[in-house]
């Protein structure tokens, strides 16, 4: 009888696995906040005509650019979109697992004139 226990233990913990699901969690928020950031560059776009720093962000996706942390301004290696916060977005989102201060985890480029913003540790 306890090894029968032990044995469906053991299977259900392999198919719910406890940090596999954080993961997919972890996922969703990062979409969610990769969105969020593309609907406020876009929004800010219909109100001036033009993204913040616009002539800066790649029209590649493999040459996207990681998004600098709130307040990094000097850091050319990130695009700086600071305006969006309180006009567009409460707050610019930083994932936890960024390891690099300046970034926020989250990385921009164009693709046929629009802006995509997206995660940089999707997956992770």
């Amino acid at each position: 009888m306890i090894g029968i226990i032990g044995t469906l233990s053991a299977i259900a913990l392999y198919f719910i696995n406890p940090s596999v699901q954080l993961n997919k969690a972890e996922d969703v928020e990062r979409l969610q906040n990769a969105s969020e950031l593309q609907k406020a560059m876009v929004q800010r776009m219909i109100d001036t005509g033009e993204f913040i720093n616009d002539s800066q962000i790649p029209t590649q996706l493999e040459l996207a650019m990681p998004i600098c942390s709130y307040q990094v301004t000097t850091d050319v290696t990130c695009i700086n979109v600071d305006g969006l916060v309180s006009g567009y977005i409460a707050t610019l989102s930083r994932d936890q697992v960024e390891t690099n201060a300046n970034y926020s985890g989250y990385a921009i480029y164009k693709h046929d004139g629009f802006v995509a913003v997206i995660s940089t540790h999707l997956g992770e």
